[in-house]
């Protein structure tokens, strides 16, 4: 957790997790939907 100044503009981050987590968010939607 945090801001990563550090490594900011820089391509460095994974957003792997970020995307992982909107899937399961996406699905979980569906399913509450009906």
């Amino acid at each position: 957790h945090g801001t990563a100044y550090d490594i900011a503009g820089q391509g460095l981050a994974d957003p792997s997790s970020l995307v992982a987590a909107l899937r399961i968010a996406r699905e979980m939607a569906r399913n509450r939907a009906g």
